[in-house]
């Protein structure tokens, strides 16, 4: 009842049957005694199963509160549907300009992906793309705007000829995006929402998926709907500390998602 990993290109299948083959044994073993028993009994073991401790009972619960609702296309809180949409949509729109990787070298991967990210802010802060991150006044999950980051940067991926894995899971947890040229050069992208856990995100979370992908490359985007308030004053003087120090940190890029007003609105308020 959580969303399952995407495949990529073929070469990605192996791996994202593999995740969900987990997934799926987990379920049947943590359900699987209900299914040839009465309804009492079926109720009786997922009460035992759930209060066997404080952790199952928090996964059930949550589980109950978020799949609480059928899933609304108009609402596409998680951008499923726009998602599936771009992908049919001729991409080239939102290609963009990227100059063609000379060599596989780290230098040139870490310019394309910054050239991806740069054209996703272009998009969201100037073609309003950041209407696909809001539902009425409510901004959607964070999902959306991971979703909608895969994307737009399939397309720079597919011409450049570079790996790039959702939600890879290399020990530490699974970060956000892992893109990579060869085997050696490698570059983590993380994105938040500014109304999540930014400064955790930045000084935790990112710095353990750089030691389970190895690397020391990573980029930081923070897609702002609101609430970022002291978080990035926080995490921009963590960055100044670790590089006076002689030590890496992630990039921080900052995509404004805020709500905006028409053009006609704007010109009129100009």
């Amino acid at each position: 009842m959580r969303e399952l990993p995407l495949a990529v290109d073929w070469s990605d299948v192996s791996r994202v049957i593999l995740e969900i083959e987990e997934i799926r044994d987990s379920f049947n073993k943590f359900l699987g005694p209900m299914l040839e028993v009465t309804v009492r009994d079926r109720k009786r073991a997922l009460r035992a199963a759930t209060l066997e401790n404080l952790k199952n009972f928090q996964d059930a619960f949550s589980v109950v509160l978020e799949s609480s609702d059928n899933y609304d296309p108009n609402a596409d809180v998680l951008n499923f549907y726009n998602f599936r949409k771009i992908l049919n949509s001729n991409l080239s729109q939102f290609a963009g300009s990227v100059t063609p990787a000379a060599t596989k070298s780290k230098d040139e991967l870490a310019r394309i992906v910054r050239e991806i990210i740069a054209n996703f802010k272009y998009q969201i802060e100037n073609n309003n793309m950041w209407e696909l991150l809001w539902h009425g006044e409510v901004p959607k999950r964070e999902r959306a705007s991971q979703l909608l980051f895969f994307a737009l940067a399939d397309v720079f991926c597919r011409a450049n000829n570079i790996d790039i894995s959702p939600e890879t899971h290399s020990g530490g947890g699974p970060v956000d995006f892992k893109f990579s040229s060869g085997y050696t050069n490698r570059i983590v992208v993380e994105i938040k929402r500014s109304m999540g856990t930014v400064v955790h995100g930045y000084k935790t979370q990112t710095e353990i998926y750089k030691r389970a992908a190895r690397t020391d490359e990573a980029i930081f985007i923070i897609i702002n709907v609101g609430k970022l308030g002291e978080k990035l004053k926080v995490i921009t003087q963590w960055q100044k500390v670790r590089k006076n120090a002689g030590q890496s940190s992630p990039e921080i890029v900052i995509v404004d998602a805020l709500k905006k007003a028409s053009a006609s609105k704007r010109d009129e308020s100009d």
